[in-house]
């Protein structure tokens, strides 16, 4: 057996200088940092080294673009919301948080493929995450029922406009087994869109023989 041994050099972190994440500050302290990160943007651009001044000036805007999002989502104002996002996405379209709720903000609207293409995309990114798999599934229950209330539409309207009791009596049927009938075949009618009216009443008539 062979010893591997690896040589890892730290080459920097980021450290918040209070000593705390994002979620355990104050709204005060969230400011004073947002100050202090500005300055520090200031001095960049001075010395000219862009590269840090625009990753420090991204550490300031997107914070606000994505409080701002979640204060328009709770008045309901999701188009708002979403272009709240598309400001945040545009520079890092990695950021997980933003798909997701743009995500949830576009299935609000019904507008359920790009939804899902949020979903996605942030779940390509955090695949164990349970809550994003959940919206993943609910747009699925979603759509398979929109699916089968228009098909059911579209077969019940099939027949409405294609047969009326008058094309009934002239087989011998009355309006009450006319549309007992109708219910019955709606499903055999539907796998026959280009089958002449005559037939599909011939073959109606024949099945009750």
């Amino acid at each position: 057996m062979v010893d591997i041994l690896y040589e890892v050099e730290l080459i920097g972190f980021d450290e918040t200088k209070e000593g705390k994440t994002r979620g355990d500050m104050t709204v005060e302290e969230r400011i004073g940092t947002a100050d202090r990160r500005k300055m520090d943007g200031n001095v960049y651009f001075k010395e000219e080294k862009l590269e840090e001044y625009r990753d420090m000036a991204l550490a300031v805007k997107n914070p606000c673009h994505l409080n701002m999002e979640a204060c328009l989502v709770k008045l309901k104002r999701y188009e708002e919301a979403i272009g709240q996002y598309n400001i945040v996405l545009v520079e890092d379209e990695n950021i997980v948080k933003a798909l997701f709720r743009r995500g949830k903000a576009r299935a609000e609207l019904g507008q359920t493929d790009a939804a899902r293409e949020d979903f996605s995309k942030s779940r390509k990114y955090a695949p164990e995450d349970k809550v994003i798999a959940r919206e993943l599934r609910l747009l699925a229950e979603h759509d398979k029922a929109i699916y089968s209330e228009a098909k059911g539409d579209l077969q019940r309207n099939f027949w409405t406009s294609t047969f009326s009791v008058t094309d009934a009596a002239g087989f011998g049927f009355s309006s009450k087994d006319f549309t007992a009938l109708q219910q019955k075949q709606v499903g055999e009618c539907s796998k026959q869109p280009k089958m002449r009216k005559k037939e599909l009443m011939e073959r109606i008539y024949l099945l009750c023989l």
